[in-house]
């Protein structure tokens, strides 16, 4: 996912090893102009074993909300879950509780 400047991404990628299987991990970056590098923008969000998040990921324009969803095992069911950007604690807050897929 990419905000209408380009200038945040997130990204996300499943984790396949010995005793972790479907370890989804979600990572947003944002462009520093002045040091022409990316750096991290807030913690990387890491589901657990079997969580299947970060299937999809999606930025708000300004790049400050990030939704996600999470695939369970079963066809057709899942959820969404939606971060905003703190910017005081440099972290992805969970909003509420996930929208549910049943």
């Amino acid at each position: 996912a990419i905000t209408r400047d380009g200038a945040v991404v997130a990204y996300s990628y499943k984790v396949y090893e010995p005793n972790v299987v479907n370890e989804g991990i979600v990572h947003v970056m944002k462009w520093d102009g002045t040091n022409r590098n990316w750096a991290s923008l807030g913690h990387t969000i890491v589901g657990g074993n079997e969580s299947g998040l970060g299937d999809k990921v999606a930025l708000s324009g300004n790049g400050r909300v990030l939704a996600t969803t999470q695939e369970y095992n079963e066809p057709g069911s899942g959820r969404i879950k939606v971060y905003d950007y703190d910017e005081t604690t440099a972290t992805w807050l969970l909003r509420r509780s996930p929208l549910f897929d049943d």
